[in-house]
């Protein structure tokens, strides 16, 4: 949830500033549900208020509850070196929509200090960049999908010979798919899971001899 706080702008269109410098900082706590981890925290700056608004308003939308977007300030006018100086003590990019490029010192200033300046005309351009910021941010999900399937036919306990990966070998027939050795296998007995987890694969075998993956068909 992303609570958002009104801005107040004095001074002419180059040099909007907000009216409490504190107010930057308490922005950084508006939301207390989101991760500050992973919060994309960011500057707006665009030609006019009402646009800059507009424009801050289309990027708390794309805020979602692995990533949350938090824009600190909402400036009118050109890129300053307080803008780039804000950006980088909140670690955050600038987000410039249609105003004039920066001076050459002020870029050079936002690359050494880390800060992206992410400029553009068109605002969904901008918006896709933005887009791209939040997904390097969101979490890696892991996916289960069933690459293939085995049916065991038999079971053989190596125990007590020496010279063995493993101690259990499963004699199986791949009734569909592939079984690809690199991969982490589930074992099912009546539907269920006959235990806790994926299992890893010494190895795949035919006929004796080391395969790294079977097909449909096949037994191993």
């Amino acid at each position: 949830k992303m609570r958002r706080k009104s801005r107040g702008f004095r001074g002419g269109d180059d040099d909007a500033r907000l009216d409490d410098d504190d107010d930057l900082l308490d922005a950084l706590d508006d939301d207390d549900d989101a991760s500050p981890n992973r919060d994309l925290c960011c500057i707006v700056k665009a030609d006019v208020q009402g646009t800059a608004e507009a424009v801050r308003d289309a990027v708390l939308t794309l805020g979602s509850p692995a990533v949350g977007v938090k824009v600190v300030y909402v400036g009118v006018g050109p890129v300053t070196e307080s803008d780039v100086s804000l950006a980088a003590a909140i670690g955050g990019p600038i987000l410039a929509f249609n105003v004039r490029e920066p001076p050459s010192a002020i870029v050079a200033n936002a690359k050494r200090l880390g800060v992206p300046l992410v400029e553009r005309k068109v605002i969904y351009h901008l918006l896709d960049a933005v887009g791209e910021m939040l997904g390097a941010r969101a979490p890696e999900k892991l996916v289960e999908a069933v690459a293939g399937e085995a049916e065991v036919r038999a079971v053989f306990d190596l125990s007590d010979r020496r010279g063995n990966k493993a101690d259990v070998v499963a004699g199986c027939l791949v009734n569909s798919g592939a079984l690809d050795g690199s991969e982490r296998f589930r074992v099912m007995r009546d539907g269920s899971p006959a235990h806790e987890g994926l299992l890893e694969c010494e190895s795949i075998r035919r006929h004796k001899l080391e395969v790294t993956a079977v097909g449909k068909g096949t037994d191993c």
